[in-house]
């Protein structure tokens, strides 16, 4: 992901109109802070977003493309991301408790502080994830 990329921000009820007419194109958008929490956005395309502190809590994000997304501090507790391609996202520090993650692509993901109790996982690549246990980085071989 670029540095100098610029990010087009929006808010929830416009991403939430913008789906419910049609679009799932949402890559690179700024949506600090926002909050979608219960919003079904299936398959849509957030690669690159910032979603960096959104309440997503019990969004539906099945098959979406958050590749590359920025979810750090994001709150997805109970979120469905079924088939989600979250390759290369930060989720480090997130709250995921609870999230469906089955069959899932988090390879290269950042898990470190993340809560991830009671989450779902079966099934999901987790090739080269970093994640943080006691006092030590560890990165899923």
């Amino acid at each position: 992901m670029g540095e100098n990329m610029s990010r087009q921000k929006m808010t929830a009820k416009e991403v939430l109109e913008r789906y419910a007419q049609g679009e799932r194109d949402f890559r690179n958008v700024d949506l600090w802070e926002a909050v979608l929490t219960f919003a079904n956005l299936e398959g849509a395309n957030f690669e690159g977003a910032d979603l960096g502190s959104t309440m997503l809590r019990y969004a539906n994000l099945k098959g979406a493309n958050l590749s590359h997304a920025n979810l750090r501090g994001a709150n997805l507790e109970g979120a469905n991301l079924q088939n989600a391609n979250l390759k290369n996202a930060d989720l480090a520090g997130a709250m995921l408790r609870k999230a469906i993650f089955s069959r899932a692509d988090l390879s290269n993901a950042d898990l470190r502080d993340a809560d991830f109790a009671s989450a779902n996982f079966r099934g999901a690549n987790l090739k080269g994830t970093k994640i943080f246990i006691g006092k030590e980085d560890v990165v899923i071989q």
